[in-house]
């Protein structure tokens, strides 16, 4: 249990700091004073206050587990942090696959609506027809 914890909060820290550097990497923020520079300024501010509270709660979340004073060494830290994001990219490219089959089969039911509704069509002029030819021999 202790060694899985450990596991997690050793996975927990690199996304975090993965995701750190990467926040720091935005162009036309300055990443100290959280200002932004151009006309994207108010999406870049909201979604600024959401990385910000984000943040704040890893940090918090991180500050407990360094009060734990887990004793791992290093390296088990890393392999179980790279395992740990070879999985995340893994999940990623899932979902990537997903989203592109889901929106193969989105164009898919579009190109098909029409044809069904032809068939629709077809069928009921098919019993339209048999009743007139139902009627014509009546007669």
């Amino acid at each position: 249990m202790k060694t899985l914890l450990k596991r997690n909060v050793a996975a927990f820290a690199a996304i975090f700091w993965e995701n750190s550097a990467n926040s720091n990497s935005f162009p036309g923020v300055d990443p100290s004073s959280g200002n932004t520079s151009g006309s994207e300024s108010g999406l870049r501010q909201s979604d600024e206050s959401q990385n910000l509270k984000t943040q704040e709660m890893v940090n918090s979340v991180l500050s407990k587990f360094r009060d734990l004073s887990l004793d791992e060494n290093s390296k088990q830290r890393i392999e179980s942090a790279t395992t740990f994001l070879d999985v995340v990219k893994r999940e990623k490219k899932c979902l990537k696959k997903l989203g592109a089959w889901e929106k193969t089969e989105n164009m898919l039911q579009e190109d098909i609506t029409p044809e069904k509704r032809k068939i629709s069509d077809l069928q009921q002029r098919m019993v339209e027809t048999k009743n007139a030819n139902i009627r014509a021999e009546k007669v």
